[in-house]
């Protein structure tokens, strides 16, 4: 068994053998068997993560002349 996380993303699979050179993907979907739960959890996430809003979606796009003086009054700058 061999976990994989990318983010909040992980993998649970288990690896049914090793291949003797590197080859193209299909052959090598070939070689390990993912865990359902981990696919079933990794499914799940990702569907959450299509029903949140759009990170930028608030944003109004250039900051006015009153943004930037607070900006600045925040940052000290």
């Amino acid at each position: 068994m061999v976990t994989v996380r990318v983010g909040e993303l992980e993998w649970v699979v288990a690896v049914r053998a090793l291949a003797a050179r590197r080859g193209p993907a299909a052959e090598a979907r070939g070689l390990y068997v993912e865990d359902e739960a981990s696919r079933a959890r990794r499914e799940a996430i990702t569907a959450a993560r299509k029903l949140e809003p759009e990170p930028g979606f608030g944003l109004r796009g250039r900051p006015t002349k009153r943004d930037r003086r607070m900006l600045r009054k925040l940052t000290g700058g």
